[in-house]
């Protein structure tokens, strides 16, 4: 399974990057023909072509899967029928959260009508912003309508933060409405996930009732129901610092933690030889019936599918190798939703659990402690270091910060987390055998959140518990765990050769390093748009010089000091009137995330960087604008642009320039919705 789900997986990303992917004809032709010579009999050199010509064609098929499941690829998608018009939208509410003042609904269309057409059957999803004063209580599976024009996500503020437009794409989200009136609730709901998301508000009223302590009650409600949005600011955070985020986030954590518990007590109910499946099969439902109580959260369906098939697998044959139980789990995963191998909680999902079944073993052998209650201690050190290890470039490339204290978290809060889970659904079950005895034994539960939230707390406030301003490259995800594993298998087996291997990987890592900074000194650093008068003029700083550019492309070195003081800094957006990629200088520098980039927001826009995505050159003409076209874009994408008749035009890779990875605006306060730096970590991070 693993040699298929590599190169799928190498498939998908190699579409993402480069806008292709393998025209179905000649993909099936080319099956047929790898088909038909399966039955030859091959000279063995051939046969190993023949495992080449397989391996690439799975990549090709990654890159037509990717392309067939675009969110906006159906015919009956409403971007393709009612995009850009005021219209009655009908759908049915499939996630619900809120902050203070919005309630933010992910709703899948089923159908619209405008003033110039009757009411269309359609599909999609869009997200729906609604007053908290105006919204009521929205449950999923309800099917609401009202009146609304949708408008393009826009990306954030932050070119180096989390990137909330790219979040909802993967999630099939592009468009959003805000409403100023009431929804109009056209179906209460009578699916299951409905009846599960009424329970589910049953048993957070229970909890509010038996818990008095906002902080447990908060915890509690977290872990056990993946009710997360009445946490508060310092309590998130105090888990950021301390390593345990993951704890708040329905996930692989969780889910493993019911599993365990499950074949642990149905094993000791049913102990024979033969008892596999009378102990599989009720703890896959129980996992399942979990799942559906907290929420059915992506990172909870995801750690549903992997364990089910670690589960069934074992059932099935004792002597299965986990690592192929995972890969069939992620294979089925992409393809059910092959846009999942970008999220970032899946992400760290699988690279945990790859780096917990492949290092752990070998960093337990590593070392056999004499005494039993260090052997305890070591094994929950070895599984912390083999998921840290597996995850922690990941996790400084996506989140800019480190956990310095992780081992403390791993040795104490996430056991204590187990307890904490257990003792709160047996309070829960009492609460409906025997209200009156669990209001007594209440504080059992709340005794042990009150402590793990203390523990976190004073992990999180020893100095130095956070490290911050790291911007590893994406390739240093891969290559760390790589060159960890094969170090370590070289230290228990005695290995030399593996050893010079693992030397060998990170010397790969710092020659890509060496490589990027030698290409951003030979171009471009710093680029600056200023308006002087009524012109426009791009300042592009260049290893050579600096170099003032007028809206005719024309280029003249400039003095340093004729910049009248302006430092370097970003281009970043200036307008939501452009959607996207409207650029201006800004006046003050903030450094994130080891980055520079302007924070201040002018109403006037100069520049437009051009997308390979939407908006395209019709929506984008604008007089007096200069249009620059990235480097980075496709050439079908740039001759659509020089073709479209735009006046002013600067294409940065014909003339050498070089432009960071860009974003556009709006500031939180502007777009309400977009979470914060908490928030990320409450929407993506999983295990």
């Amino acid at each position: 399974m693993v040699r298929l789900v590599l190169p799928f997986s190498a498939g998908l990303l190699l579409a993402d990057q480069s806008d292709w992917s393998c025209p179905l004809p000649l993909l099936l032709a080319s099956l047929l023909l790898l088909t038909a010579l399966s039955v030859l009999d091959l000279a063995p050199l051939m046969r190993q072509i023949y495992g080449i010509c397989w391996f690439l064609w799975v990549i090709l098929a990654g890159t037509s899967w990717l392309a067939l499941h675009h969110p906006a690829g159906d015919r009956d998608h409403w971007q393709h029928q009612v995009r850009d018009q005021t219209a009655r939208w009908t759908g049915s509410i499939r996630e619900v959260r809120h902050n203070e003042r919005w309630q933010r609904l992910v709703l899948e269309v089923q159908g619209a009508q405008t003033a110039q057409t009757r009411h269309q059957d359609l599909s999609g999803r869009l997200l729906v912003y609604v007053p908290v004063e105006l919204s009521g209580e929205r449950k999923p599976g309800e099917v609401v309508a009202f009146t609304g024009r949708p408008e393009p996500v826009p990306p954030t503020s932050d070119p180096y933060g989390f990137d909330w437009k790219r979040y909802l794409f993967l999630r099939g989200v592009e468009y959003q409405v805000f409403l100023r009136d009431s929804l109009e609730v056209v179906d209460t709901g009578s699916t299951w996930l409905a009846r599960f998301s009424a329970f589910r508000a049953h048993l957070e009223a229970k909890l509010t009732e038996l818990i008095p302590d906002d902080q447990a009650r908060q915890l509690l409600q977290a872990i056990l129901l993946g009710a997360r949005d009445d946490l508060g600011d310092d309590l998130n955070q105090a888990y950021q610092a301390s390593g345990a985020v993951h704890i708040l986030a329905v996930s692989g954590l969780h889910v493993g933690l019911v599993a365990g518990g499950c074949l642990f007590l149905l094993g000791w109910l049913m102990p024979g030889r033969r008892r596999h499946w009378m102990v599989a099969l009720p703890t896959v439902c129980m996992v399942w019936v979990y799942i559906l109580l907290t929420g059915a959260a992506d990172s909870a369906l995801r750690a549903g599918v992997l364990f089910t098939f670690l589960i069934l697998g074992r059932a099935l044959s004792r002597y299965a190798e986990a690592i192929n139980l995972l890969a069939a789990a992620v294979l089925l995963l992409l393809l059910w939703d092959p846009w999942m191998i970008f999220h970032v909680g899946f992400q760290l999902s699988v690279m945990a659990v790859a780096g917990i079944l492949l290092l752990q073993p070998l960093i337990v052998r590593s070392w056999v402690p004499p005494d039993r209650v260090i052997r305890f201690f070591w094994n929950l050190t070895a599984v912390t270091l083999a998921a840290q290890i597996a995850t922690v470039f990941l996790s400084l490339y996506y989140f800019h910060q480190f956990p310095v204290y992780f081992l403390l978290a791993g040795w104490f809060v996430v056991p204590l987390s187990g307890v904490v889970l257990a003792s709160g659904w047996a309070i829960l079950l009492l609460e409906h055998l025997l209200p009156g005895l669990a209001m007594s034994l209440a504080w059992i539960p709340a005794g042990l959140a009150t402590v793990m939230n203390a523990l976190v707390f004073a992990i999180a406030s020893l100095p130095g518990a956070l490290s911050t301003d790291w911007s590893p490259a994406a390739w240093w995800a891969i290559l760390v765990p790589v060159a960890a594993g094969m170090m370590i298998y070289a230290l228990v087996y005695r290995k030399a050769g593996v050893v010079l291997m693992s030397l060998a990987t990170l010397v790969l890592g710092l020659g890509l390093d060496v490589q990027a900074l030698m290409k951003r000194q030979d171009q471009v650093q710093w680029g600056v748009v200023r308006r002087q008068g009524q012109g426009l003029e791009v300042v592009l700083r260049e290893q050579g010089g600096t170099v003032l550019l007028d809206l005719s492309g024309e280029r003249q070195v400039v003095e340093q000091q004729s910049l009248n003081g302006y430092g370097p800094t970003w281009l970043i957006p200036a307008s939501l009137d452009f959607t996207f990629g409207s650029f201006h200088k800004s006046g003050s520098v903030i450094s994130r995330g080891g980055r520079q980039f302007a924070w201040d927001q002018p109403t006037s826009a100069d520049v437009f960087l051009a997308s390979s995505r939407y908006p395209g050159p019709r929506e984008c003409i604008d007089e007096g604008s200069l249009v620059l076209l990235p480097w980075q874009m496709k050439p079908w994408h740039r001759k659509a642009w020089v073709q479209a008749g735009v006046d002013s035009i600067l294409d940065l890779r014909q003339h050498g320039y070089w432009i960071e990875d860009l974003t556009s605006v709006p500031d939180n306060e502007a777009m309400p919705g977009v979470p914060d730096q908490s928030e990320k970590f409450r929407e993506s991070l999983s295990f």
